[in-house]
């Protein structure tokens, strides 16, 4: 093969490959270059042909510019369309700034654009002037009925005397309302909580969460241990303090299997782990033993007894 043709070779080569990685076309557009203050207007980010592509993520400010919404990005014969959703408060002439936009990997900047701001004019002749009013007395404010306080509460008083009065002698008696013990209301919402049979429809994510605020309420309510906005590790350490400061006599067995409970809750959670059926029900059990092992001393002797 003579050196002549292995150039032209060489210079066909080149100019497939060339051809084949095509430039991406990157636009930027507004849908108006004038608003008025609070008005809101589109700007568009296109690209094409298709690829990856990883579009800016605007703050909520671009200097006087505010980003009210981000748009989801859209498909248009291959072109791949990303639009944010602008105002501004302020009049004046104001630049959107270049934004990063990475193409297949690349880097390539997005053309800055210029928006005019303006005030809303008041038209006098279509909306006149109104002449300034005199000065109106104040409103009848509860302070201005200080004086007649003492009376009006006698006077309640007496009605509220009368009334009990009325209905004793009717023989009517006043039911106090029964205090539920936090553990019974606990253990009511585990009995709820089967009768959802999310462990059955595998909705484990909701079933973990709704089974470990039950214990951390009950935490919370019976113990008096800051438990619903603490972390699992936060809980932990104030569980092991108070029952060392407190004399709460909570068992080491109670405070691992917590322990093991809070953290598989937590790996479900936000670690999108999927835990077999069977786990589930186990979990469910150990809740149970939970509250029984948390439940203070002298009320397990109260229930025993």
């Amino acid at each position: 093969m003579s050196l002549k043709n292995l150039h032209i070779i060489l210079l066909l080569f080149c100019f497939t490959v060339g051809f084949s990685q095509e430039k991406p076309v990157l636009k930027t557009s507004i849908d108006t270059t004038t608003i008025r203050i609070g008005e809101q207007f589109h700007l568009s980010f296109t690209v094409s042909p298709l690829g990856k592509v990883h579009f800016p993520e605007l703050k909520d400010k671009l200097g006087k510019i505010e980003v009210l919404d981000s748009v989801p990005v859209d498909t248009l014969n291959q072109t791949l369309i990303k639009r944010f959703l602008l105002t501004s408060f302020d009049s004046g002439r104001w630049v959107i700034p270049q934004q990063e936009i990475l193409i297949n990997n690349q880097k390539y900047l997005t053309d800055s654009i210029i928006i005019n701001v303006g005030t809303v004019k008041v038209d006098t002749l279509k909306q006149p002037l109104f002449p300034i009013k005199t000065i109106k007395d104040e409103p009848f404010a509860l302070i201005d009925a200080r004086p007649y306080l003492w009376w009006i509460i006698g006077v309640m008083a007496l009605l509220a005397l009368a009334l009990y009065l009325l209905l004793r002698k009717k023989g009517i008696r006043i039911i106090k309302k029964r205090i539920v013990p936090p553990f019974i209301i606990a253990m009511d919402r585990l009995k709820a909580l089967d009768q959802k049979q999310l462990i059955k429809s595998q909705q484990l994510k909701v079933f973990y969460i709704e089974l470990t605020d039950i214990i951390r309420r009950y935490i919370e309510e019976d113990l008096s241990i800051p438990a619903l906005e603490s972390t699992s590790d936060e809980l932990l350490s104030t569980i092991s303090d108070f029952n060392e400061s407190s004399h709460l006599e909570i068992d080491k067995q109670t405070i691992e299997k917590l322990n093991d409970l809070l953290k598989s809750a937590d790996l479900v959670k936000f670690a999108k782990y999927k835990p077999n059926l069977n786990q589930a029900e186990a979990d469910r059990l150990v809740a149970e033993f939970i509250l029984n092992g948390l439940k203070p001393k002298e009320k397990k002797e109260v229930a025993n007894g």
